[in-house]
C-alpha cells in the first residue's frame, strides 16, 4: 500500500456514550466531517451509517472495553481522536448517598475515562491524536448535593493535566470539556428549581447548548489545534 493511499484514509474517531445525547451529537458531528467513527455505549444504537461501527459496552468494563480497542486495531489500525463522552450523575446528600451509586459513578467517570484513554493512546502512536474528557462546572461551584458526582469529575480534570504532560512526547493532545446543565436524559430528573439555582450561582442566564460542545470538540480534534493539551474549558 503507498503512503498516499494510506494519507487518503479518514480519520478515525472513537466516542464513548454514543448511542444519545452529546455522545451522540458528536458522533453524528464527526461523521458529517469524514471520519469513520466507533462508539460505544450500554446500550444499542438508532445511528445508521455505513462509516459508524458501533459496540455494545460499558466504559466501566475493562475486559469489554479492551476487546473494543482490540477490535478497532483489528479493523482501523488507528484512532486519531477519542472522546470520551459516557457518564453518568447523581444528586444526593453526601450522608444519603449510597455506596453502591458512589461506586457506579467512580467507575464510570473516573476509571472508564482512565481506560478509554489509556487504550486510545496507545492507538494514536506514533502519529499522534487528540483526547477529550468531559468534566463539569459542577467542580469550579463544589455543588452541594453533588459530592461523589463532582469528585469524580475533578478527579478527570487532573488526569487529563497529568496525561498531557505525558503524552507530549507521542503528540497527543488532551483536553477537558466542563459545560453547564445541559438538556440530556442525565438532568431529566433534575428538578427545574434546582437547574435555575445552579445557573444563578455560576453568573448564566441559560443552559449549555449541545452545539457548542459539538463545536469545542471539533476545535480540539483538528490537527491545527493540536498544541492546546491539558486545558479544562467551562462552556
Amino acid at each position: 500500500m503507498s503512503d498516499s493511499s494510506i494519507k487518503s484514509k479518514p480519520q478515525v474517531a472513537f466516542v464513548t456514550g454514543s448511542s444519545s445525547g452529546i455522545g451522540l451529537a458528536i458522533a453524528q458531528n464527526f461523521l458529517a466531517q469524514g471520519y469513520d467513527v466507533v462508539g460505544c455505549s450500554r446500550g444499542k444504537t438508532k445511528l445508521d451509517n455505513p462509516r459508524y461501527t458501533h459496540f455494545q459496552a460499558s466504559v466501566s468494563d475493562e475486559q469489554a472495553i479492551r476487546a473494543v480497542f482490540a477490535e478497532i486495531r483489528k479493523r482501523r489500525g488507528r484512532v486519531d481522536v477519542c472522546v470520551c463522552a459516557a457518564g453518568v450523575a447523581a444528586m444526593n446528600h453526601i450522608l444519603t448517598t449510597p455506596y453502591l451509586q458512589a461506586k457506579e459513578i467512580i467507575e464510570t467517570n473516573v476509571l472508564g475515562t482512565f481506560l478509554t484513554i489509556q487504550e486510545a493512546a496507545k492507538l494514536m502512536m506514533p502519529g499522534g491524536g487528540s483526547i477529550v474528557a468531559f468534566s463539569s462546572i459542577a467542580v469550579s461551584l463544589s455543588l452541594p448535593g453533588e459530592s461523589i458526582y463532582v469528585a469524580s469529575k475533578a478527579a478527570v480534570e487532573s488526569l487529563v493535566k497529568v496525561a498531557a504532560q505525558e503524552f507530549a512526547s507521542f503528540g497527543i493532545s488532551i483536553n477537558a470539556i466542563a459545560p453547564g446543565p445541559v438538556a440530556t436524559s442525565m438532568i431529566a430528573s433534575v428538578p427545574s428549581a434546582k437547574i435555575e439555582e445552579l445557573l444563578k450561582r455560576a453568573g448564566r442566564k441559560r443552559m449549555t447548548e449541545i452545539s457548542e460542545i459539538v463545536s469545542k470538540v471539533q476545535f480540539f480534534s483538528d490537527i491545527a489545534n493540536r498544541s492546546v493539551s491539558g486545558s479544562v474549558t467551562q462552556l
